[in-house]
């Protein structure tokens, strides 16, 4: 496992020890020198020996680390041609421990994630197997007349229920047939003017400011009542606004004339 970045630093022991209680400033700062070398080193809570390694790896004169370890033995004791803080040590074995713990947890908890996705995707099989296996042999039924009239309701734009499906926009046939059906001249070209004009409006009410459509019958409905109008929107046949101004204009002259006897 990778090494932490720093150690545990317990000032309870610290302020408690009768050893670091007996340390000057300067001794106290040299521990915390060495014991932050040792757990930088390959081994973390040791250091390496002769004291001259030792001292290098702490940049600390030899002198200081011999006097050091002669002087608060407890603090660093000689073990396998090494120094050792037995706290320090102590420390990094049992994070070892941990980490050991944890992905074992882990592998035990992943194998048994695999069983199960295996024992799940086996019955998934076997049930696709047994339902393909029914299909195979079970008798074809035909559809009922029930089933084609709830889809003759839907085109209409009602459910058995009642309840009305999601507006859906018609296609040219079904608008041509329907036109057909209301006896409009020339429905396959009225059914293209229909979708062209409410395409355009996103097939919303309301010159395309409302709600959407729900019913493209009823549209149908009102497109027939409205034919000649709607019919002028391809063809430009309608009466501009002058000129409906001027023709009215020259209605009411002729009416005044007439009534005035003027043959003029």
């Amino acid at each position: 496992m990778s090494k932490p970045p720093a150690f545990q630093f317990y000032v309870k022991d610290w302020r408690s020890s009768p050893t670091v209680a007996r340390m000057s400033r300067k001794d106290k700062g040299d521990y915390i020198e060495l014991l932050a070398a040792a757990w930088e080193s390959d081994e973390p809570g040791t250091l390496p020996l002769p004291i001259e390694i030792a001292a290098k790896s702490a940049r600390l004169d030899p002198r200081v680390v011999r006097n050091f370890v002669s002087k608060y033995g407890g603090c660093f004791e000689e073990v396998d041609g090494k120094l050792v803080n037995k706290k320090l040590r102590d420390q990094w074995l049992a994070l070892v421990q941990h980490a050991e713990h944890k992905r074992d947890a882990a592998n035990t908890m992943w194998a048994k994630r695999r069983e199960q996705d295996h024992a799940t995707a086996v019955h998934v099989q076997y049930s696709a197997f047994a339902s393909s296996s029914a299909s195979a042999t079970a008798p074809k039924v035909k559809c009922s007349t029930s089933n084609t009239n709830s889809q003759e309701r839907d085109q209409l734009g009602v459910r058995a229920n009642g309840q009305k499906p999601p507006f859906a926009p018609p296609t040219h046939e079904q608008v041509t047939s329907y036109m057909q059906e209301r006896g409009i001249p020339d429905a396959a070209h009225q059914a293209e003017l229909f979708i062209a004009h409410h395409e355009n409006r996103q097939w919303k009410l309301n010159s395309g400011r409302g709600a959407r459509m729900k019913n493209w019958h009823l549209a149908v409905v009102t497109w027939q009542e409205n034919i000649q109008k709607f019919a002028s929107n391809g063809n430009g046949n309608r009466e501009t606004k002058n000129e409906q101004v001027r023709r009215k204009t020259r209605e009411a002259a002729e009416r005044v004339r007439a009534d005035l006897g003027l043959d003029y």
